[in-house]
């Protein structure tokens, strides 16, 4: 199998895991529910570039990891900001 569609499996699986979290997120907060699959789609292609650059010897595994954690952290704050930010809520309400 090339190994172009294997990196592109891998990065589907992570593209779906983030559609899946937003969506489970979004059963209490309908805002979300449609950018479930924004995001999914976004994570799958940049995942994809990351990954692929890694392997071209661009960057070590080190710069990988680093940015796919930020692409996480970009995942969530965008979702608590169309949510309107209920986790904030939850936490600075008596």
């Amino acid at each position: 199998m090339p190994s172009r569609q294997v990196l592109m499996a891998h990065a589907g699986i992570h593209g779906g895991f983030v559609a899946v979290a937003i969506a489970v997120a979004g059963l209490s907060n309908p805002e979300l529910l449609h950018w479930a699959v924004v995001f999914g789609v976004a994570e799958t292609a940049i995942h994809f570039r990351i990954d692929a650059a890694k392997c071209g010897k661009k960057f070590g595994w080190d710069v990988d990891q680093a940015l796919h954690f930020l692409c996480k952290l970009a995942w969530t704050g965008a979702a608590c900001l169309i949510a309107g930010m209920p986790v904030l809520d939850r936490m600075t309400s008596p």
